[in-house]
């Protein structure tokens, strides 16, 4: 059985989590993309390094404090090259658009699509 290439996960940054279930957990737990949620940013480096898992998720996801002083750490710590990270990383703030996160959703599918393949129904099958 040919297996199927796998992609590097997309880190997704949100913002910290509230009392209630987080509406972006909702959304991902819905969509077609499968992930994995890490407790801190180490544990997001962990996830991306395990190279025992046999599949690995589309995208980590982590509740973080601060958007862009983890968003800067992560970047220089998965940077292998001068220009850019090896890592996608996409952020995702809830507090500042709540009314609007329908279209948020859209453009951060958007987003995910760019850097995870889409599946036919065969390789998922298989998969």
């Amino acid at each position: 059985m040919p297996s199927t290439p796998q992609h590097t996960p997309v880190v997704l940054l949100l913002d910290k989590r509230g009392k209630d279930i987080d509406s972006v957990d909702e959304w991902l737990a819905e969509s077609r993309y499968s992930s994995s949620e890490a407790a801190d940013v180490v544990h997001v480096l962990e996830e991306l390094s395990d190279f025992t898992v046999r599949e690995r998720p589309d995208l980590v996801f982590v509740h973080v404090d601060s958007l862009a002083t983890d968003l800067s750490a992560l970047r220089k710590l998965t940077k292998t090259n001068i220009d850019e990270p090896d890592v996608p990383i996409l952020t995702f703030g809830t507090d500042d658009a709540r009314r609007d996160l329908t279209s948020r959703f859209a453009n951060l599918a958007d987003q995910l699509d760019r850097f995870i393949p889409q599946r036919d129904k065969t390789t998922a099958r298989n998969a």
